[in-house]
């Protein structure tokens, strides 16, 4: 779940910079490389950022899909509890 969160949190924080870099007339922008800002194409930052959402909706479909399976395994082993404890 936590890692769920996570995933949701980044790629809403890189729609919303993408949103932001659409309105930006410059051709320069700086980004946050570690500790340093680095002064860079609009249009670079924009193809990395696109990457990395991509990516990040990958991760986010793999982390739904395993959360899918381990609840359908938890309400299979909670049907086999009940017949058990009816016993």
């Amino acid at each position: 779940m936590v890692q769920k969160e996570t995933m949701q949190m980044q790629l809403i924080e890189i729609e919303k910079t993408l949103e932001e870099l659409a309105k930006v007339k410059e051709e320069k922008v700086y980004k946050i490389s570690g500790n340093i800002m680095i002064n860079k194409n609009v249009e670079e930052v924009k193809a990395e950022l696109n990457e990395t959402k991509e990516a990040v909706e990958i991760r986010l479909q793999s982390i739904e899909k395993a959360e899918e399976k381990i609840i359908s395994k938890v309400k299979e082993l909670e049907t086999e509890l009940k017949k058990l404890l009816e016993k």
